[in-house]
């Protein structure tokens, strides 16, 4: 019968071993977080771009301007 306790023993690694795959799935969750924000700085560079649109056409001399 003494046999059989290190058999039960040598059980609990196995189980603690499947923890850190649980926590290794967390960083890939947290990769896809600076994606959604790089997105940001691509829509906020297109404001500028219509400002700039705005001076051209307020210069009377400019041949952008209507007459």
């Amino acid at each position: 019968m003494a046999a059989a306790e290190p058999v039960a023993v040598a059980a609990e690694p196995v189980v603690a071993a499947a923890e850190p795959v649980a926590v290794a799935a967390e960083p890939v969750v947290a990769a896809a977080e600076p994606v959604a924000v790089a997105a940001e700085p691509v829509v906020a560079a297109a404001e500028p771009v219509a400002v700039a649109a705005e001076p051209l056409a307020a210069v009377p001399h400019s041949p952008l301007r209507r007459r």
